[in-house]
């Protein structure tokens, strides 16, 4: 498939079954994997588990990301007490194209419209400088270092208003 020109736009569409497995081949990707606070190899079944519990879980979403109709990336938030925690990845062949802060741009939006979140925030582990500069490039701010299963990461939010 010819790879989309340079600053095509990215659209999300709710992840469905059938993206099951393109979500697993992204996830274990090892220079994506390597970013993820648990970077472990996930099995099928276990995703498969994890998948299908989020797509029914009313306080999840989960999306691709598609430029020049090829799906590009994904995004998930989930409704936290606070807003919704958002996490993406875009998949190795799309990186480099600005797709990671046109994800986030959106995700602040349908954090609002579909989780009726007034903050977004995001946890990212020290060293993957793609993925801060993206939260920075679409408008997030950063908040400090916190502990998450007993790794330091960067927090950032982003107000949704």
């Amino acid at each position: 498939m010819p790879r989309p020109r340079e600053g095509a736009a990215v659209s999300l569409r709710a992840a469905r079954a059938g993206d099951r497995d393109l979500l697993l081949a992204w996830r274990n990707e090892p220079s994506t994997r390597r970013w993820y606070l648990n970077p472990a190899r996930v099995s099928r079944a276990d995703h498969e588990r994890w998948f299908d519990a989020r797509l029914a879980d009313a306080a999840s979403r989960i999306y691709v990301a598609e430029q020049g109709g090829q799906a590009v990336g994904q995004l998930r938030l989930e409704r936290t007490r606070l807003g919704a925690e958002v996490s993406f990845s875009v998949a190795a062949a799309a990186r480099g194209r600005g797709i990671g802060p046109a994800l986030l741009k959106r995700a602040v939006a349908r954090a609002r419209r579909d989780l009726g979140a007034s903050l977004v925030v995001a946890h990212v582990v020290p060293g993957n400088v793609p993925s801060a500069i993206a939260f920075l490039k679409a408008g997030f701010r950063f908040t400090g270092i916190r502990r998450r299963r007993r790794t330091d990461v960067y927090e950032f939010e982003c107000a949704t208003a």
